[in-house]
Parts: C-alpha cells; sequence; structure tokens
C-alpha cells in the first residue's frame, strides 16, 4: 500500500482502543471519530474510506475538527478515501493551525482542488509542526497549490496523479521543501 502509516496493532480498533495503550487506531464508524480523538494515547488515527466528505460541514466540524483541534497526541491523520472537498481541506486547515504534535497527513483519493489545498495552507498559516501532506490522487490542478508552504516546515509533498501542469519557479526558492511527487501529472 501507498500509504505508510504503520500498521494496525493487532486486534485494535476504536471499541478497545481505551483499554490497551496502543497509539494507531483504525476508525471504522464516523460517530466513533470524537471519542477516538478525546483519547490521550492515540498518535496515528486512520479514519479511511468513512465517506466523510458526504456529511454536512457542520456535521463534519462536529464529528473531526472540533476534537482534532483540541487533540495534543496525535503525530499521524489519514482521511484517505472519504470524497472530501475544497471546504473540508480548510476546515482541516483551521483544526491544524495551532496542532502541537501532527506531523504527518494524508489526503490521498479525495475530491480536493488547488483551492481547497490553497485554502487549507491559509487556513493552517504558521504551523511549524506538519512536515508531509499526501493530495495523491485528488483533483488538484492545473495550478500549483503554492500556499500550502505557508506551512514553513513542511518538507514532503506528494502530489502523485493529480492535473498540474506547470511547476512554478518560485517553488525552487522553498529551502524547506526535501520531497516532491510530482508523477502522473
Amino acid at each position: 500500500p501507498r500509504d505508510s502509516l504503520k500498521g494496525p496493532a493487532p486486534n485494535l480498533d476504536e471499541e478497545n482502543a481505551k483499554e490497551e495503550l496502543e497509539v494507531d487506531v483504525l476508525c471504522s464508524k464516523i460517530e466513533n471519530l470524537n471519542s477516538v480523538l478525546e483519547q490521550p494515547h492515540v498518535e496515528t488515527l486512520r479514519a479511511e474510506g468513512l465517506m466523510l466528505g458526504d456529511l454536512t460541514v457542520r456535521k463534519f466540524l462536529d464529528f473531526m475538527c472540533t476534537k482534532l483541534s483540541e487533540n495534543k497526541t496525535l503525530t499521524e491523520l489519514s482521511l484517505a478515501s472519504n470524497s472530501l472537498k475544497p471546504l473540508h481541506a480548510e476546515q482541516i486547515g483551521k483544526a491544524i493551525k495551532l496542532h502541537p504534535t501532527l506531523k504527518r497527513i494524508s489526503l490521498r483519493d479525495n475530491d480536493i482542488t488547488t483551492a481547497g489545498a490553497n485554502a487549507m495552507g491559509k487556513a493552517a498559516e504558521g504551523n511549524f509542526i506538519v512536515k508531509q501532506i499526501d493530495f495523491d490522487d485528488n483533483n488538484l490542478g492545473p495550478l500549483f497549490p503554492m500556499d500550502l508552504f505557508l506551512l514553513p516546515s513542511l518538507a514532503k509533498l506528494e502530489l502523485y496523479g493529480n492535473q498540474l501542469t506547470e511547476v512554478p519557479q518560485k517553488l525552487m526558492e522553498i529551502s524547506q521543501l526535501e520531497d516532491l511527487d510530482l508523477r502522473k501529472n
């Protein structure tokens, strides 16, 4: 699998995560997101394929963003394959702006556009913790989402399988960028 988050701990899901102090949780139900994000030991949350994009923005905020902004332990978050739209990306940006530990975000295989990625970057502007964002297989393009670099520690950006047509010259001036995947654009 291309998503390189840690594999799930044996027999661990959101229902028994409170009993075992495991750090990697696979959330299989939307209604359990808040309780998982409230747990003080969870470092990796994989909430994939839950169709979060079908929720109204209000419900998305209620189920995901409010508790995400209050969480203090999460280091990796995967919201892959959720039909997330540009507005969802912006709300995620607002939720992570001051997040103290979140380093890696996977938003692969969603419906996020360049405008959504830029809105996320603007909303999270100044976050010094996020180092890696995966936007593989979204709808970015034709313009490059330069506002993601308002996150000054962003070192790895995965944009495989989008519709980007140009790489801005200004991108070469971004010193923190170590790894940029533009294949299949």
